[in-house]
């Protein structure tokens, strides 16, 4: 999460970024990793949350997530199909 709006990607191992996301325009809230590894899902307190490529950081997909003054967190059903 970041206060900036952006969402990063560090390599552990080096303590290196790997990339940085930018689509949000208010802080991000929540960050999850589609089980698959392939995909990111960033929420903020702008309302959105944004579905990333994880290899790439390109946007697959933009979510109005509703109210922005409630915090907002993100998980996957199990299955990988549904967002809560």
């Amino acid at each position: 999460a970041s206060w900036d709006g952006t969402a990063r990607l560090w390599n552990v191992s080096t303590g290196n970024m790997i990339m940085s996301m930018r689509g949000h325009e208010r802080p991000v809230r929540s960050v999850v990793f589609f089980s698959d590894g392939k995909r990111i899902l960033t929420a903020s307190w702008d309302g959105t949350a944004i579905l990333w490529n994880a290899a790439t950081g390109h946007v697959i997909r933009s979510l109005r997530a509703g109210d922005s003054l409630s915090p907002p967190l993100v998980k996957f059903s199990p299955d990988g199909k549904r967002l809560l």
